[in-house]
């Protein structure tokens, strides 16, 4: 399990149990992400997408610049 949110909330939940603490740059998945995701879907908008040619687990079945925006901001 992957907490991610306010950082205060998040420490005090991951009391609760045996943890270990991520490091990374941003709080991906929590609403901490919404002020980038106008910007970040103008990005991924200018880009080509295509299917992988080695076959991903799971992977869906159109890949664009939405999927990318709610990858980067809901659970996964």
């Amino acid at each position: 399990v992957v907490l991610s949110g306010d950082e205060g909330a998040v420490l005090e939940l991951a009391g609760r149990w045996k943890n270990k603490r991520l490091r990374v740059s941003h709080a991906f998945h929590s609403h901490l992400m919404d002020p980038m995701l106008d910007e970040f879907r103008s990005v991924a908008e200018k880009l080509t997408y295509a299917r992988a040619i080695v076959p991903v687990a799971g992977q869906p079945a159109r890949v664009d610049a939405e999927y990318w925006v709610r990858h980067v901001r809901d659970a996964v």
